[in-house]
């Protein structure tokens, strides 16, 4: 039995929309994070598209699934048009998978692929592997008949003919599974490692899902493994996944509160100020593996749960806060305009 390259297989963990239905992002430098370390990537001109963790009624052996819904479909499916549920791979996670290598004792390992899919409609979907510099592409096609869960497992050798090195993001490995595409990311070879980025075969029904108002697909208990013995996979225990996933990100929030969630003063943090620029340490239960976005990084009033803001508990008001700086084992943050002896509390996220 294998260890599953991929993080969080069952979607059982959503600690950022907690369930809730998000809004796709549209466009190249959009990817939308559903549960944790499952993304929809979504370009396509006018398309509206929604996305949430849900129950898996009707699959065995899975509980929850993500669920990807088209609101508005396309006028027409062009160029690098595309709709992809994925997960990115860091390039440690692949330690001892050693591709583009032609000798015996270093040749790329045999992976198998396995995931559960259910669409509204017919469809054939691509099943795909691309490395990080997205210079080498694996792609093979199922075809999904509408209304019910198809388990799909399938053999992918290993990459023995190009050298692979860590890509944008330290990323090493994209799994992905295109439900739509345009004819400029349809690859003509099946089943074979080639050059090039692609998400699924050239085949009729390639813009349908895009095409299609209302069309609806869902996706869960995914795994790579590799492929020697027994094929086999455990799912991960939760807390194992969750303590995979917090490399990734985290938040001081207990499992089921969405961050952001107001008049939530459950483990929440508290600082007693010294002066009218005060800041804090955060040091992380997880060590990450690339330090988090500041961006990405948000402090939460937990009275109001307002982003960039804490919670003055001696004045009982928001004050502006923010974080300063992050690194792989801890951030800090300051709150702006502090007040000498009064007590802050806030709430934060930590995400790559």
């Amino acid at each position: 039995m294998h260890s599953n390259i991929l993080v969080n297989s069952h979607m059982e963990i959503d600690d950022f929309n907690e369930g809730t239905e998000v809004v796709c992002g549209n466009g190249m430098e959009f990817s939308t994070e559903v549960a944790n370390r499952w993304f929809v990537q979504l370009l396509c001109d006018g398309v509206e598209a929604t996305a949430q963790r849900v129950a898996a009624a009707g699959t065995a052996g899975a509980a929850t699934c993500l669920k990807l819904t088209i609101r508005r479909a396309a006028r027409q499916v062009v160029g690098l048009d595309r709709v992809q549920f994925f997960q990115p791979v860091m390039w440690d996670e692949l330690y001892g998978l050693t591709a583009g290598h032609s000798d015996d004792t270093e040749a790329g390992v045999p992976l198998v692929m396995r995931f559960s899919i259910k669409s509204s409609i017919d469809l054939e979907v691509g099943c795909t592997l691309n490395n990080g510099r997205a210079t080498r592409n694996w792609t093979t096609n199922r075809k999904i008949p509408a209304g019910r869960w198809n388990r799909i497992a399938i053999q992918i050798p290993g990459d023995q003919e190009a050298s692979w090195s860590a890509g944008a993001g330290n990323y090493g490995l994209y799994f992905q599974i295109g439900l739509s595409c345009g004819p400029d990311r349809l690859s003509t070879v099946d089943s074979a490692w080639n050059p090039g980025h692609y998400l699924t075969l050239a085949n009729p029904s390639a813009a349908d899902f895009l095409a299609t108002e209302g069309a609806t697909a869902w996706l869960t208990a995914c795994s790579l493994s590799v492929a020697t013995g027994d094929n086999a996979f455990a799912h991960e225990p939760i807390p194992l996944a969750r303590i995979r996933t917090q490399r990734y990100g985290e938040k001081s929030y207990d499992p089921g509160t969405r961050p952001g969630a107001p008049q939530c003063h459950e483990g929440a943090y508290q600082i007693r100020a010294g002066g009218s620029a005060t800041e804090d340490r955060i040091d992380f239960k997880t060590l990450k593996c690339v330090p988090p976005s500041g961006a990405r990084s948000v402090i939460y009033s937990p009275a109001t749960g307002k982003a960039g803001h804490a919670y003055d508990m001696t004045s009982q008001t928001d004050v502006p806060a923010s974080v300063m700086t992050v690194s792989c084992s801890n951030m800090t943050m300051r709150i702006h305009g502090s007040v000498a002896d009064h007590v802050y509390s806030y709430h934060w996220t930590a995400k790559i």
